[in-house]
């Protein structure tokens, strides 16, 4: 996983690679509960919020991830 960009933070990983995103995600106390069709979802442990993390196919061998941490309450 490299950071491409900040604000928003912007992820390249490897496609179908999302592993070390995540791992990233839940040392941040973010529990990942499954994809769905626009991206990665995430629950804070800390409270009662999700959050949709946004992929992209970047080139044929990587994906973009937007962390722009989308808040919606559950």
């Amino acid at each position: 996983m490299v950071r491409v960009w900040q604000n928003p933070d912007q992820y390249i990983v490897k496609q179908g690679k999302n592993e070390p995103f995540i791992e990233y995600m839940e040392d941040d106390d973010w529990e990942y509960t499954g994809e769905n069709g626009d991206g990665l979802l995430f629950v804070n442990k800390k409270g009662n919020v999700t959050s949709a993390i946004g992929v992209r196919s970047f080139t044929k061998y990587y994906t973009l991830i937007f962390l722009n941490k989308l808040k919606h309450p559950l």
